[in-house]
């Protein structure tokens, strides 16, 4: 076997422009687990006490005004959707509260423009497609 990321369930990924790296987030053992691939090795960063719950479907995106990789949404261990978003940077994990906030989705795309995050799609509860598009810049707002 491989060293590297178990496939155990649909993972997001990302890039990293800073260090040319594609990032991987995993959940081993309960711990948030992010798998760096670089050079053609991968490498392990487990992550401090404060980290997002287990997930999947979710989106990753990397943002290099931030130097940091946010994570949205995706689906927890009882396949219900989540809307939260997780900042990911220096080793530490943390949470993005914001007053409006996209509904709770899993399957959706996330992309990073300059400081910005733009959120599309996904599936919301209750198995609805959406096509509703959102960004964020500090605070999430639907653009319509």
């Amino acid at each position: 076997m491989t060293f590297g990321p178990v496939p155990e369930s649909v993972y997001g990924i990302t890039f990293n422009t800073k260090t040319h790296s594609l990032i991987i987030l995993t959940w081993e053992n309960e711990t948030a687990v992010i798998w760096e691939w670089k050079e053609n090795n991968w490498k392990k960063q487990t992550t401090e006490k404060i980290f997002p719950g287990y997930r999947s479907k979710y989106a990753l995106a990397y943002n290099r005004a931030h130097d940091a990789i946010f994570l949205f949404g995706g689906r927890d261990k009882e396949r219900n959707p989540l809307n939260d978003l997780w900042k990911y940077h220096e080793s530490k994990w943390e949470k993005i509260e914001s007053l409006e906030t996209p509904g709770k989705r899993a399957g959706h795309s996330l992309l990073s423009i300059k400081d910005q995050l733009f959120l599309y799609g996904g599936t919301l509860a209750g198995g609805k497609l959406s096509n509703e598009l959102w960004l964020w810049n500090g605070t999430w707002s639907q653009i319509k």
